[in-house]
Order: C-alpha cells, then structure tokens, then sequence
C-alpha cells in the first residue's frame, strides 16, 4: 500500500462518519433522546478528528499522484486548497461539539442555540467535505468533471452521457 492508496482509504470517514452522524443527530432530536445526542456529539469530535489522517496522507499522496500520467497539477492544488476549508470547517465542529458535550454532561441538557449552531457547523463541515471529495475524485476520474466528453464508444443508445 502506497500513501496515495492509505489517503484513498482514510479520507471516506470524515465524510461517511459526518453523514452518518448527522442522521443520527435529527433522529435524537426527534426522539428527544439526550444520551444520543451525546453520544453524536462525540462521533462529530471523532469525525473532525479524522481529518487529520485525511490530510497527513494526503501531502504524502501528492507525491505519488502528481508523477502519474495524466494528472493535472491544478487539480491536485484544487484539492488541497479545498481540504484545507475543510480542515477548518472540522476543527470549528469539533470545538463546537466539544463544547456541547462539555454543557450537555454539566447541564444535562443542551441550549437550542448550541444545538442549532452545532447542526449548521455540521451541514457546513459537510459541503466542505463534498467539495473537497469532488475535487479529489476529479483528480484521477475524468468522468466527474464538468468538461467530460464521453468517447463515441461509450454513447450506445443513451445520448451524450452528459448532466443536463
């Protein structure tokens, strides 16, 4: 295993564990269910804190990538710009739900506010991961970017195989 497979490995937890809790947040809410929403909270500290291998590896897997042929060096600083976003969006999220834990165990209870900032942070933290996967997959599969032109071949009956 190379550093640009370990990245391709680790990067889908930040992005699979902040839907997943997200889920499990409005199912709390809704349940009123005060011990999930803890236990969500934590999953949102573990979730920014796996940013960390995500973007480790991937300084490494710049390395390997930007030898490879037909990689664009545009896209992979397109990433990184939009890891880094990410980067911040995680850190602000796990402070957040840090914090609402902290509250949530001394209070036994978590303000409105709190929840709601915390539930933004979480929705921003996630179009910041979209993006950044985006960005990532357009790196080395041609067939997400928006200039994709299908070959002749591959058209079959089905049209141009573009988005409309």
């Amino acid at each position: 295993m190379n550093w640009a497979h370990l990245h391709l490995v680790v990067n889908h937890f930040p992005v699979v564990g902040l839907f997943f809790a997200l889920l499990l947040l409005v199912y709390a809410h809704f349940r009123k269910n005060l011990e999930l929403t803890s236990a969500v909270l934590g999953l949102f500290v573990v979730v920014a804190l796996s940013v960390v291998p995500a973007l480790l590896t991937g300084h490494r897997a710049e390395g390997v990538a930007e030898h490879l042929p037909g990689v664009s060096a545009e896209l992979i600083e397109a990433h990184g710009s939009a890891a880094h976003i990410a980067q911040y969006a995680a850190g602000a999220l796990g402070l957040a739900a840090l914090a609402g834990l902290t509250v949530t165990l001394v209070r036994k209870s978590l303000p409105q506010a709190m929840a709601v900032g915390i539930l933004l942070l979480a929705a921003l933290s996630g179009a910041a991961f979209g993006w950044t996967a985006n960005r990532g997959g357009q790196i080395r599969h041609p067939e997400v970017r928006l200039d994709f032109e299908p070959p002749p071949a591959a058209l079959g009956h089905e049209g141009s195989g573009r988005r409309h």
